[in-house]
């Protein structure tokens, strides 16, 4: 399944995110929906926000005027934003940014996603994913629990086990030879 592309419609209310997706699964739609969605076309909702999610720029392009039309008919006030995913950014960006184009840009991507990621550690106090060793012998961990604090890493340890968090989920710890 490929969901690269996204428009997020956003609603007054729930009841009207009822009526469209209702609409989208009508079967005097079959026509318009196998011509415009030569693939799937995936719709989830959230309250008021209906999600469509679509393999290409062309298809999300179709399934937004789509949208557009039932809302003009019924006469529905809503705002749409059409999206990207950005796999080294890992998260939405505007349809019209392109995806890095060569190594300096990926590059560059890749870095702002570990920024952000270390931000979020910083303000939630703790490193959402952490490593846990359990050892059978006290001199290995002792090897571990020193190697963790000459590399300033969140850790922690009782008895047989040590655990530790990697400054961001993008970017583990790297660990000398």
């Amino acid at each position: 399944m490929n969901d690269d592309w996204r428009l997020q419609i956003d609603l007054r209310e729930d009841g009207y995110a009822d009526g469209l997706i209702d609409r989208l699964d009508a079967r005097e739609l079959q026509d318009d929906l196998s011509e415009a969605f030569h693939d799937r076309v995936i719709v989830t909702r959230n309250g008021a926000t209906v999600f469509l999610y679509a393999g290409d720029r062309k298809q999300a392009e179709s399934a937004r005027k789509l949208v557009e039309a039932y809302a003009q008919r019924e006469e529905e006030d809503l705002s749409a934003s059409f999206t990207r995913w950005h796999p080294l950014a890992a998260e939405w960006m505007p349809a019209d940014e392109p995806l890095p184009d060569d190594a300096a840009e990926r590059a560059a991507e890749h870095h702002a996603r570990i920024a952000r990621e270390r931000e979020e550690v910083e303000e939630q106090g703790y490193p959402e994913w952490e490593v846990r060793v359990d050892f059978r012998r006290a001199r290995r961990q002792m090897s571990l629990r020193i190697a963790f604090a000459t590399r300033a890493c969140p850790r922690s340890s009782a008895g047989s086990t040590c655990s530790s968090g990697p400054a961001t989920k993008t970017a583990p710890m790297r660990w000398g030879s």
